[in-house]
């Protein structure tokens, strides 16, 4: 009797230990600063994770938003990034996913996560400076007198090619054939460059590696000879706007290279605590983005490390008020109108009116 006592006991410690560790979702539809809103409410902590989630998991295509929640098991969910919902289904600005940078475009107010619970947010733009034999500066060698050439930056990844003065990277995750034409392609095998070579059509991106394109007018044959030559090591290092590294998180230096999930879309709303719609939703040129009232979709996290998630309909302006009402200290529009969507606890909150192509989710 005594061992079936202890036994219950440790299972009902083992219980509580469980549920303290689980993803603690609170649902409400309340009236914040004059406007209707559903919200989703997620403390952040142990035993939570963030997670961006891709329709089918591939970069380009979309998928009912119902489907995507039971694909990856999420717990709750909301539309994320902008997309060309009518013609290609290609996403728009960066995401990452498991620790991979599978899209990379652009400057935009980005939500991106690190150990998997920890969120950081800002209006950011990604690109790689790569490096190669491990040397992350040219150099001049005084006894053959000349330069000694290492570095390099990409600028995007998994794109269309609509920039001739671009640096590209094309990695397996873009389910869609990548036709090139003029410019020059570096393959790169297990982190070494292979080969060089001019594309003329389609180009295959090779088994365990990816390619980097520079367009036609991005460099010439003495900039590329100088550097890629076959057999030399490839390294990439994420880097922001003003070549750091790292982001701070309170005193501590954060590598980008840390960030496992990311989605971006826009206009910020909140950062550090003051309502900065008014100069961040000047980028935006569509009057459905910023001005107009709408469907829309937001994320934010307060300051006691509460990640909201919602949705309403109202202008950027009145959400940027609701997010702060609601006590975020950073938050940022999502994609809205027919891709705005919710879900939570196993009840779909809001259902958007079309297939969507990324999902942030708690899982």
């Amino acid at each position: 009797m005594k061992r079936l006592s202890l036994i219950i006991a440790i299972l009902f410690i083992l219980n509580i230990f469980t549920l303290n560790l689980s993803a603690q979702i609170l649902t409400e539809n309340k009236s914040v600063a004059g406007v209707n809103v559903n919200m989703v409410k997620v403390k952040l902590q142990d035993g939570v994770k963030l997670r961006t989630a891709k329709a089918n998991d591939k970069l380009i295509g979309s998928k009912a938003f119902g489907a995507m929640i039971n694909d990856y098991g999420a717990k709750a969910a909301i539309n994320a990034n902008y997309f060309d919902a009518y013609k290609t289904l290609e996403p728009m600005a960066t995401i990452i996913k498991g620790g991979n940078v599978i899209h990379m475009v652009g400057n935009s107010a980005s939500l991106m996560v690190y150990d998997n619970n920890k969120v950081h947010m800002d209006t950011v733009t990604l690109k790689y400076f790569g490096f190669l034999d491990g040397k992350k500066e040219n150099k001049y060698i005084v006894e053959t007198n000349k330069m000694e050439f290492n570095t390099f930056n990409i600028w995007y990844v998994n794109t269309p090619m609509n920039d001739t003065s671009g640096v590209y990277m094309y990695t397996k995750y873009r389910n869609a054939d990548i036709v090139l034409n003029e410019g020059t392609v570096i393959e790169v095998v297990n982190n070494k460059v292979s080969r060089t070579y001019k594309p003329q059509g389609k180009v295959i991106i090779p088994d365990n590696g990816y390619i980097i394109y520079y367009g036609k007018d991005a460099a010439d044959s003495e900039y590329i000879n100088a550097r890629f030559r076959v057999g030399r090591t490839v390294g990439l290092e994420l880097i922001d706007q003003n070549n750091s590294k790292t982001f701070k998180a309170g005193d501590k230096d954060i590598p980008y290279s840390s960030i496992t999930d990311m989605i971006a879309a826009g206009p910020m709303l909140v950062k550090d605590g003051k309502n900065v719609v008014k100069d961040s939703k000047a980028s935006f040129k569509e009057e459905k983005i910023y001005k107009n009232a709408a469907p829309r979709s937001a994320i934010g996290v307060t300051a006691d490390n509460y990640l909201i998630m919602l949705t309403t309909s109202a202008t950027v302006d009145k959400l940027a008020e609701v997010m702060l009402s609601l006590g975020c200290v950073n938050a940022m529009n999502l994609d809205g109108g027919a891709s705005s969507g919710l879900y939570a606890n196993g009840r779909m909150i809001k259902t958007p009116g079309r297939n969507l192509n990324t999902i942030f989710m708690v899982q």
